[in-house]
């Protein structure tokens, strides 16, 4: 849901920066600076008139459009037979230079076998 009369209220009625506004409500600061101007261009003021809902407040600044959700991004899934594979060469792969390299496993690898000297400590 959006913040719209939380960001109403701050502005008009605390005096409130764009910048404090975005910290304060947890947002980019070019959504408080879009909330704004929408609510500029609507003729929307504060105190909001008596009665206005939020639902009608979004239909005024934003004309009714849904919330955009966020977009799921799949990211591709390694070759975890590979990856498997050649693990299993020579019980693992030994990282580290010195005394103490550590023996990374399956556990501990990342997105391809290129990254396998990047295992956790």
């Amino acid at each position: 849901m959006r913040k719209v009369k939380e960001v109403l209220r701050l502005r008009f009625e605390l005096g409130f920066g764009q910048r404090q506004i975005a910290r304060s409500c947890g947002m980019g600061l070019s959504t408080v600076h879009e909330y704004l101007e929408r609510a500029a261009a609507a003729g929307v003021g504060w105190p909001l008139p008596e009665g206005l809902g939020e639902e009608e407040l979004e239909g005024k600044l934003f004309g009714n459009q849904p919330v955009p959700g966020r977009a799921v991004q799949s990211r591709p899934q390694p070759e975890w037979k590979a990856i498997h594979e050649r693990l299993q060469q020579n019980g693992g792969v030994r990282i580290g230079r010195g005394r103490n390299p550590r023996l990374c496993g399956p556990w501990h690898v990342h997105n391809s076998l290129t990254n396998l000297g990047d295992c956790a400590q």
